[in-house]
């Protein structure tokens, strides 16, 4: 049986409206609606003026993300059920964009991001001239699918707290790209594309702080910060970091912590009747400094 539903949605033309605003719709509730169904709904029975996009209605296509209750995604992969919270729904467009109107924003910034990381293979001079050269392994394979399924929702960019920081920053969409390129034996570019990117914007991946929005609003559960992360060793093997974040690196080799120990913080450690600390830490971290790259 069908119930009703309160649709509060974001409202904003920049043609018209100063700031955003907020209205609410009454939409039926029939069980396996989606949170687009919804919004179909109400734009062909209540408000033909909403405006928002969609396409495919199956996941695939990434055209209708927003954000619902705070966290981007594509709404054809949102059960209304699911999201209800005290009887209503709340629907708003993609953060870190430009509306153009209501639920649609402008998406030429993530795609300018995109074009900047060279989303293709550069082989230069490269000629088939034997097997072993065009040789793709199980396990490059294996790394080059890790990324594959990405369909350019831009959920992650929206939910992006260093982009909601700076939006010169890359972008978690952009470096996924990176990777799934970085990783593939017949280019030759690897590393280079966000080199040549934090030489253009002072910041490469370096803003990123793991925070893991964007890993937790992608559709496809690719994984973003691993790829992050891969590049931050990466850079950290080639001696490439940021001199504040080598700093930290040296003090976990050297002691195992990211500070020296403070003689009047011991004092009031043992004066609290806090257990001591270790005088050194570094035997235990090495084995993982060493795996991640930050040491050697």
């Amino acid at each position: 049986m069908a119930s009703e539903v309160t649709f509060r949605v974001q409202r904003f033309d920049p043609k018209t409206d100063r700031e955003p605003r907020f209205k609410e719709y009454r939409v039926r509730n029939e069980p396996g609606m989606t949170v687009l169904d919804g919004l179909l709904q109400i734009k062909a029975e209540t408000d033909p003026t909403l405006s928002f996009r969609r396409s495919c209605r199956s996941g695939i296509c990434g055209s209708c993300a927003v954000r619902i209750n705070g966290s981007s995604r594509p709404c054809c992969n949102a059960q209304i059920n699911d999201n209800i919270v005290g009887g209503r729904l709340l629907v708003e467009p993609l953060a870190n964009f430009d509306i153009i109107k209501d639920l649609v924003v402008n998406l030429d910034a993530f795609w300018g991001k995109i074009r900047q990381v060279h989303p293709w293979n550069e082989s230069g001079e490269f000629r088939h001239t034997g097997k072993a050269l065009m040789e793709v392994t199980a396990d490059d394979l294996s790394e080059i699918r890790k990324t594959e399924g990405c369909i350019f929702c831009a959920s992650c960019h929206s939910d992006c707290e260093a982009l909601r920081s700076n939006r010169d920053f890359v972008g978690p969409a952009a470096i996924v790209r990176a990777y799934r390129f970085m990783h593939d034996p017949r280019d030759r570019l690897g590393n280079k594309r966000l080199d040549e990117l934090k030489a253009r914007t002072g910041i490469g991946v370096w803003l990123c702080a793991i925070c893991g929005n964007c890993g937790e609003s992608c559709p496809k559960l690719i994984p973003t910060n691993e790829c992050i992360a891969s590049f931050k060793n990466s850079w950290f093997s080639e001696n490439k970091a940021p001199d504040g974040l080598k700093t930290t690196a040296e003090n976990l080799e050297k002691m195992g912590r990211v500070y020296e120990l403070d003689e009047f913080a011991l004092r009031m450690r043992e004066k609290l009747g806090l257990p001591p600390l270790t005088p050194n830490n570094a035997p235990k971290l090495e084995p993982i400094l060493k795996k991640k790259g930050v040491a050697k």
